[in-house]
Protein backbone atom coordinates (compact mmCIF):
# COMPACT_ATOMS: atom_id res chain seq x y z
CA UNK A 1 0.00 0.00 0.00
CA UNK A 2 1.27 3.62 -1.00
CA UNK A 3 1.76 6.05 2.09
CA UNK A 4 -0.55 8.92 1.68
CA UNK A 5 0.74 12.41 0.96
CA UNK A 6 -1.22 14.79 3.27
CA UNK A 7 -0.61 18.69 2.51
CA UNK A 8 -2.66 21.90 3.20
CA UNK A 9 -4.06 23.68 0.04
CA UNK A 10 -1.78 26.42 0.68
CA UNK A 11 1.19 24.01 0.36
CA UNK A 12 -0.31 22.14 -3.05
CA UNK A 13 -0.61 26.22 -4.41
CA UNK A 14 3.34 26.81 -3.43
CA UNK A 15 4.38 24.12 -5.10
CA UNK A 16 1.91 24.25 -8.28
CA UNK A 17 1.40 26.35 -11.42
CA UNK A 18 -1.92 27.73 -11.46
CA UNK A 19 -3.00 25.52 -14.21
CA UNK A 20 -1.84 22.35 -12.41
CA UNK A 21 -4.18 23.18 -9.20
CA UNK A 22 -6.96 23.91 -11.13
CA UNK A 23 -6.74 20.69 -12.81
CA UNK A 24 -5.27 18.03 -9.84
CA UNK A 25 -6.93 20.00 -6.52
CA UNK A 26 -9.86 21.28 -8.02
CA UNK A 27 -11.04 18.28 -10.42
CA UNK A 28 -10.88 21.19 -13.35
CA UNK A 29 -9.51 19.80 -16.97
CA UNK A 30 -8.07 21.32 -20.29
CA UNK A 31 -9.72 21.85 -23.62
CA UNK A 32 -9.75 18.64 -25.48
CA UNK A 33 -6.59 18.21 -28.09
CA UNK A 34 -4.83 21.17 -26.52
CA UNK A 35 -2.28 19.73 -24.44
CA UNK A 36 1.46 18.65 -25.10
CA UNK A 37 1.36 14.62 -24.60
CA UNK A 38 -1.35 14.27 -26.63
CA UNK A 39 0.01 13.42 -29.67
CA UNK A 40 3.67 12.60 -27.79
CA UNK A 41 5.15 9.69 -28.89
CA UNK A 42 8.34 9.71 -26.77
CA UNK A 43 9.18 6.93 -24.58
CA UNK A 44 9.19 7.25 -20.81
CA UNK A 45 7.04 7.11 -17.17
CA UNK A 46 4.11 9.17 -16.96
CA UNK A 47 4.45 10.48 -13.13
CA UNK A 48 2.10 12.50 -10.68
CA UNK A 49 2.85 16.16 -10.73
CA UNK A 50 2.04 16.22 -7.03
CA UNK A 51 3.96 13.73 -5.76
CA UNK A 52 5.81 12.28 -8.49
CA UNK A 53 3.98 8.71 -7.83
CA UNK A 54 4.77 6.74 -11.13
CA UNK A 55 1.49 6.84 -13.16
CA UNK A 56 1.33 5.02 -16.76
CA UNK A 57 4.24 4.20 -19.00
CA UNK A 58 4.33 5.52 -22.81
CA UNK A 59 4.19 1.52 -24.69
CA UNK A 60 0.58 1.99 -22.79
CA UNK A 61 -0.55 5.24 -23.89
CA UNK A 62 -2.98 4.86 -27.10
CA UNK A 63 -5.47 7.40 -28.91
CA UNK A 64 -8.31 7.14 -28.15
CA UNK A 65 -10.21 9.83 -29.81
CA UNK A 66 -11.11 12.42 -26.73
CA UNK A 67 -8.43 14.63 -27.10
CA UNK A 68 -6.49 13.94 -23.76
CA UNK A 69 -3.83 11.12 -23.61
CA UNK A 70 -4.75 7.96 -22.62
CA UNK A 71 -3.60 4.98 -21.08
CA UNK A 72 -4.98 1.00 -21.37
CA UNK A 73 -3.22 0.85 -17.84
CA UNK A 74 -1.60 2.12 -14.88
CA UNK A 75 2.07 1.63 -14.19
CA UNK A 76 1.27 -0.92 -11.31
CA UNK A 77 -1.86 -1.96 -9.37
CA UNK A 78 -1.11 0.86 -6.84
CA UNK A 79 -0.74 4.03 -8.48
CA UNK A 80 -4.69 4.27 -9.32
CA UNK A 81 -7.42 4.61 -6.89
CA UNK A 82 -11.55 5.07 -8.67
CA UNK A 83 -13.88 7.14 -7.08
CA UNK A 84 -17.82 8.03 -7.84
CA UNK A 85 -18.43 11.41 -9.94
CA UNK A 86 -22.05 12.63 -10.08
CA UNK A 87 -20.67 16.37 -11.25
CA UNK A 88 -22.25 18.06 -14.54
CA UNK A 89 -25.25 16.09 -13.91
CA UNK A 90 -23.85 12.29 -15.22
CA UNK A 91 -22.25 10.09 -13.85
CA UNK A 92 -18.34 8.69 -14.02
CA UNK A 93 -15.57 7.06 -12.68
CA UNK A 94 -12.76 9.94 -11.56
CA UNK A 95 -9.23 8.25 -11.47
CA UNK A 96 -7.14 9.95 -8.99
CA UNK A 97 -3.60 9.56 -7.87
CA UNK A 98 -3.41 6.71 -4.54
CA UNK A 99 -0.56 8.94 -3.09
CA UNK A 100 -1.92 12.37 -2.94
CA UNK A 101 -5.34 12.14 -4.05
CA UNK A 102 -4.43 14.23 -7.19
CA UNK A 103 -7.22 14.14 -9.83
CA UNK A 104 -5.85 12.78 -13.32
CA UNK A 105 -9.18 12.48 -14.54
CA UNK A 106 -11.99 10.17 -15.89
CA UNK A 107 -12.25 6.30 -16.69
CA UNK A 108 -13.14 5.87 -20.58
CA UNK A 109 -16.71 4.25 -21.13
CA UNK A 110 -18.13 1.79 -23.61
CA UNK A 111 -19.60 4.75 -25.52
CA UNK A 112 -15.59 5.04 -27.08
CA UNK A 113 -14.14 2.14 -29.42
CA UNK A 114 -13.84 -1.24 -27.75
CA UNK A 115 -9.58 -0.59 -26.93
CA UNK A 116 -10.41 2.49 -25.08
CA UNK A 117 -13.02 0.81 -21.99
CA UNK A 118 -11.71 0.74 -19.03
CA UNK A 119 -8.53 2.83 -20.25
CA UNK A 120 -8.08 6.24 -18.64
CA UNK A 121 -7.83 10.01 -20.26
CA UNK A 122 -5.57 12.06 -18.11
CA UNK A 123 -5.54 15.90 -18.18
CA UNK A 124 -1.97 17.42 -19.64
CA UNK A 125 -1.15 19.11 -15.91
CA UNK A 126 -1.78 16.27 -14.19
CA UNK A 127 1.70 14.57 -15.06
CA UNK A 128 5.39 14.81 -15.92
CA UNK A 129 7.03 12.32 -18.38
CA UNK A 130 10.19 11.25 -17.10
CA UNK A 131 12.30 9.98 -20.13
CA UNK A 132 13.69 6.06 -19.32
CA UNK A 133 16.92 6.32 -17.24
CA UNK A 134 16.36 9.87 -16.42
CA UNK A 135 16.09 10.96 -12.72
CA UNK A 136 12.82 12.51 -12.14
CA UNK A 137 12.90 15.88 -10.61
CA UNK A 138 10.31 17.34 -8.36
CA UNK A 139 10.82 20.79 -9.82
CA UNK A 140 7.31 21.27 -11.93
CA UNK A 141 8.94 24.13 -14.19
CA UNK A 142 11.78 21.43 -15.66
CA UNK A 143 8.72 18.94 -16.23
CA UNK A 144 6.68 19.11 -19.33
CA UNK A 145 2.97 19.12 -18.26
CA UNK A 146 0.22 16.98 -19.58
CA UNK A 147 -3.28 17.13 -19.32
CA UNK A 148 -6.56 15.31 -18.38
Amino acid sequence: MTEKIHKSEDEWKQQLTPEQYYVTRQAGTEPAFSGPYYHHKAQGTYHCICCENPLFRSENKFESGTGWPSFTQPSNEEALETNADHSYGMTRVEVTCSRCDAHLGHALTTALPRRANGSVSIPCPCVSRVPPRTRHTSDPSSCIPVFS
